[in-house]
Formats: C-alpha cells, structure tokens, sequence
C-alpha cells in the first residue's frame, strides 16, 4: 500500500510537470503556428508495454532515430523493452518524418507505429 501511493502521487506529478512544460507549449505553438498558415502534425510517443516503468520520457525518441542497439543496450530508458519493438516503431516513425519531409503532409494511408499518437493541427 504504502508503494502505491508513493507511485500514484509521483504519477501525478510527473503527469502535472510533464502538461505543463511539454504538451501546452507545444499546443500554443502549433495553434499559432497553423494560424499563421502553417502546416502542423503533432506527435506523442507513448510506450504500451506493461514492463516498461520508464514509459515515453523525454527523448525516447532518441533510440527510435538512432537505432544502434549496442549504443542502447544499458539504458534505463529501455529496460525491458525487446530491441525488435524499438527497431520496429522506428522503422515506422522515420518513414513518417520523412515523408513529412518529402511532402509536407503525412497520408491517410501512411504505416504509423503502434507507440505514436498523431494529430493534424
């Protein structure tokens, strides 16, 4: 019990710190960003393995772009996560960035990694 509601109360404040450095900024840029004729995706990256404590800190997204397993193999950031899943949803997130890239939109039909949440401003 007395674990439990330490990780609850850290959860909520890593929830409440993480909303407001990251995610409203990011939502007044993107807003103004659209406003002002821009074209706008926004990504979060999420982790949906049980056995990951660490979950989708910031820079998760650092082993998904370089994928070098051997550069990875010790980090707490990935402990318990299979290489194959990394591997995987980064195979898929770098082919969306690049065709943003390439096109300035993503399609409809674009392959999406089971881990991304993506939203068209």
């Amino acid at each position: 019990m007395y674990t439990y509601l330490h990780e609850k109360i850290l959860n909520r404040i890593v929830r409440a710190t993480t909303k407001s450095i990251y995610e409203l900024p990011a939502d007044i840029f993107a807003q103004n960003y659209k406003e002002g004729g821009g074209n706008v995706y926004q990504f979060k990256i999420h982790s949906k393995l049980k056995d990951n404590y660490v979950g989708a800190s910031h820079c998760v997204d650092l082993p998904l772009i370089f994928e070098n397993e051997s550069a990875w193999k010790n980090s707490g950031l990935l402990k318990d996560i299979p290489w194959n899943y990394i591997q995987e949803n980064g195979k898929k997130l770098r082919a969306l960035w690049a065709e943003f890239a390439r096109t300035g939109k993503i399609s409809d039909d674009s392959e999406r990694p089971e881990i991304l949440e993506l939203r068209k401003v």
